[in-house]
């Protein structure tokens, strides 16, 4: 059993997010002309106008074991058009298919007990003038290999 990394969190929230439709997820981080937001990790790119960073910012240890079910917390930077209403809707589809008081799994074998959103931040416009709005989740993760 081991304690799941970072990698393992970003890699399968956003092959999650792509398996619903609520974004479009490339290994090789190229997008010609997603139907859904692209996902980058880190930071957003200029290009595709519609688009989705997921970054890790904690890990708290389970208190217990130490082990493999730590709690982790994440964040989903999205991007809209210039019209304000559409990074909220992005960003509340994603909210439809994460936050979830039930244990499951996503992709590549994450197992969780639960996955909640937070925070919810004002949104506010780029250089461009696209509308962004920061989410921040926290899911318990059970231990891989249980």
């Amino acid at each position: 059993m081991r304690a799941p990394a970072v990698n393992d969190l970003l890699d399968s929230c956003a092959r999650h997010l792509d398996e619903r439709g609520v974004a479009t997820y490339s290994l090789s981080g190229v997008y010609s002309a997603p139907t859904a937001p692209a996902v980058f990790f880190g930071q957003l790119y200029d290009q595709p106008d519609r688009a989705v960073a997921i970054n890790h910012y904690l890990t708290v240890p389970d208190p217990i074991t130490h082990l493999g079910n730590p709690s982790m917390r994440f964040q989903l930077r999205w991007r809209g058009d210039k019209n304000p209403t559409t990074v909220h809707q992005l960003a509340d589809a994603a909210f439809g298919v994460l936050h979830t008081l039930t244990p499951g799994s996503w992709p590549g074998g994450l197992r969780f007990l639960w996955v909640q959103r937070l925070i919810v931040a004002p949104i506010e416009p780029d250089a461009s003038g696209r509308w962004e709005r920061c989410d921040s989740y926290e899911i318990q993760l059970n231990p891989i290999g249980a």
